[in-house]
């Protein structure tokens, strides 16, 4: 962690996030301006907002990202917050309950000794709206799989991910006409006994990893039957797990 004017600076398996305390201090007065001059500068995948609870939570978060948008859901910047607010002391203890636009979110920050290691979130129910679906785009027919995680996902199965059209494909994708809000985008590749996952995020382009793509990822696969819970993931910035039954509420865990 890193500390430029009044904002921090923290990575989760290469998701980038700038990070206002605005209940240790001031909010920026125009985030998504703020946002869009970070994204300008190459310095971040979003900025992140750690205000005060307004309905029964520890604190609340909100994102931007680069583009100005507002989504609403973040699973690695949820986990960079929960670290943040245990850090600076908002919260007592090691659990808390983040207000997010997508439902309030527990999460607990996992310890070695004193050292925060690792944040396992609940990530809420995935929401799979098609297994598998095909949608007309301009290479032609392409299957994908289609679920929400309190934001909409379109994931692919490839035999590389390292391969994979995800500059083209992957920015078609997020603005076809089956996706009205646009969508975040996941190439996925069976390894082994886990997954390996390329993200290409909604108003952001390629990011070294996404909490929620890495979610909705293993979630079509786990309804595919191509792996079994719980699930490694490894993304071009490290390796999360993610557990789920199937029906309830799924876990991401990672450092």
């Amino acid at each position: 962690m890193e500390t430029s004017q009044d904002l921090l600076y923290l990575s989760a398996t290469g998701n980038r996030f700038a990070v206002a305390d605005a209940i240790g201090g001031p909010a920026p007065a125009d985030p998504a301006a703020l946002a869009r001059e970070l994204g300008r500068r190459g310095a971040v995948d979003g900025l992140l907002l750690l205000l005060p609870p307004a309905s029964g939570g520890d604190c609340r978060m909100v994102l931007y990202n680069v583009d100005g948008s507002r989504p609403e859901a973040c699973g690695n910047g949820l986990r960079c917050l929960a670290r943040l607010a245990v850090t600076n002391g908002h919260v007592a203890g090691d659990e808390l309950v983040v207000e997010t636009d997508a439902g309030p979110r527990r999460l607990r920050v996992l310890r070695r000794g004193a050292e925060i290691v690792a944040v396992r979130a609940e990530m809420g129910v995935p929401v799979v709206e098609a297994v598998r679906a095909t949608l007309e785009c301009a290479s032609g027919r392409v299957e994908v799989g289609r679920v929400s995680m309190g934001n909409p996902h379109c994931v692919l199965f490839v035999d590389d991910v390292e391969r994979a059209p995800l500059e083209t494909l992957g920015a078609e994708l997020e603005r076809h006409p089956a996706f009205p809000n646009r969508t975040n985008v996941e190439f996925v590749q069976l390894d082994g006994e886990g997954l390996r996952v390329r993200i290409h995020e909604r108003g952001v382009g390629e990011t070294d990893s996404c909490g929620t793509g890495v979610a909705a990822a293993a979630a079509i696969a786990l309804r595919r039957g191509l792996v079994r819970s719980p699930v490694a993931i490894e993304t071009r910035g490290g390796r999360l797990q993610v557990i789920w039954d199937g029906t309830g509420t799924l876990h991401l865990e990672g450092p």
